[in-house]
């Protein structure tokens, strides 16, 4: 199993600095076997991991994720401006584990909220 925690720093985006705020994924193997994993984030359109504003899904890949192996993700996450709003913004994550190529054997999801102001 997969302990997965987050958090925000800044805890806020605000619309007004045109700053990203960076989403900090920590992962923890708290399985006595090694896992191949995914990590799959999908953005509102109001949220873009890059100034383009384009990008607002992204997957990575590990393999070779050892037990009891913690890994720490960070991204940054920029308002896009003609569509932001002060609000709360929902951020999907999925998780997913493999032991066969290509075949999820399990998969967390959790939903996310920024605070943008």
């Amino acid at each position: 199993m997969i302990d997965i925690n987050y958090y925000f720093n800044p805890l806020r985006l605000v619309i007004s600095r045109k700053e990203p705020t960076k989403l900090v994924i920590e992962l923890e193997n708290r399985d006595i076997s090694e896992k191949e994993i995914s990590v799959a984030i999908v953005l509102p359109k109001e949220l873009a991991f890059g100034k383009g504003k384009f990008k607002r899904d992204l997957v990575e890949r590990f393999k070779g994720f050892k037990p009891q192996e913690k890994k720490i993700l960070t991204y940054e996450i920029f308002p896009n401006i003609p569509y932001i709003r002060p609000g709360e913004y929902k951020i999907k994550l999925v998780v997913s584990e493999y032991t066969r190529p290509n075949i999820a054997d399990r998969q967390q999801v959790k939903e996310l909220t920024l605070i943008v102001s």
